[in-house]
């Protein structure tokens, strides 16, 4: 075979086609460049739409099945770093299945790459009027959720996704991050709360002033309710200048006396009227005096009661005599 023969590319050929193709590659640049970034968007705007619909899940969790109000914790089992939901939780995962998320979307984009959706939780804590704007001020706790999307596949020990600022790879999706709060909850339950003390207060009034009227003229017995009636021991006198105001016992309303509650006796239920809606109890007074410096007024006209609860309304905690606020009526 002569070599001499074969053909071949020349070396003006050659750079004509690199000329060519350089003038090509420069002309489509901006539509590749475009469809990348088209491609990003839509991305991000994917994950900005299931990480509001997991934000909804985990806030109704909280309305639904949370006693005291909280989010519910970072799940950190099968190689994630900080996830929304712990799989083997049936009720987390079914409020946010609600929210028509998938199942295999929920802590990660569900891409090859399993890219981790993060999930972080910060307390707050305010003070608040008990009522809205005025009253005694409660101490409210509260959470902030964020949830953002990481490029850091969930399996990659080495790539930390809870890293949001200094670092490229987060920077990319910031646009995916979603926050939101517990803090309307926790408010509503507060409402809640001063609904229940107004349906106290309204029925225990009514009681003492239908036995009022029901005694004889002039009567000046304390007619609010007296565990007594319910088969309880005699009340225990206090000195009112150091228990709060109350010259007797503080009374608690879901405490079960031989024949029933309190709140039975104004024709109302314990389970629904004895605690706040974290749990924590609600107590009475049948004598009130917050003036008083001694016991020497004990069950004297004119005649007030009162009703008692932490005021870290929040936390679920009994009354302790100390950090209580007090509803005289």
């Amino acid at each position: 075979m002569n070599l001499n023969s074969q053909k071949g590319f020349t070396l003006l050929e050659i750079l004509i086609a690199v000329v060519v193709l350089g003038i090509v590659t420069t002309m489509l640049a901006p539509t590749i460049k475009f469809i990348l970034m088209a491609k990003k968007n839509a991305y991000i705007e994917k994950e900005k739409v299931n990480n509001n619909l997991v934000a909804a899940g985990l806030l109704n969790f909280v309305i639904e099945e949370s006693d005291d109000g909280t989010l519910p914790s970072v799940y950190t089992g099968e190689s994630y770093s900080a996830a929304a939901c712990d799989p083997s939780d049936t009720d987390v995962l079914d409020q946010i299945s609600k929210m028509g998320i998938s199942e295999d979307h929920i802590n990660n984009d569900g891409t090859i790459s399993q890219r981790e959706r993060v999930y972080k939780i910060t307390d707050e804590t305010q003070t608040a009027p008990l009522y809205g704007s005025v009253g005694p001020e409660v101490n409210l706790d509260y959470q902030i959720g964020v949830l953002y999307m990481s490029e850091c596949p969930r399996t990659d020990a080495s790539c930390d996704p809870e890293v949001e600022t200094g670092d490229d790879r987060n920077d990319n999706f910031g646009a995916t991050t979603v926050r939101f709060s517990t803090e309307a909850t926790q408010r509503k339950r507060m409402q809640q709360t001063v609904a229940m003390l107004n349906t106290l207060q309204e029925h225990f009034v009514d009681y003492f002033r239908s036995m009022q009227q029901a005694a004889a003229a002039g009567s000046t017995v304390n007619y609010y309710p007296d565990p007594a009636s319910l088969g309880g021991s005699g009340l225990t006198a206090a000195n009112p200048f150091s228990n709060e105001g109350c010259h007797h016992d503080w009374l608690s309303l879901t405490f079960e006396y031989t024949n029933g509650t309190i709140p039975e006796i104004v024709g109302l239920s314990a389970d629904i009227v004895g605690q706040t809606p974290w749990g924590g109890d609600i107590e009475y007074c049948r004598d009130y005096e917050p003036d008083a410096v001694d016991a020497s007024n004990a069950d004297i006209a004119p005649h007030y009661a009162a009703f008692r609860f932490h005021e870290d309304i929040t936390d679920g905690n009994a009354p302790d005599g100390t950090s209580d606020i007090v509803i005289g009526f």
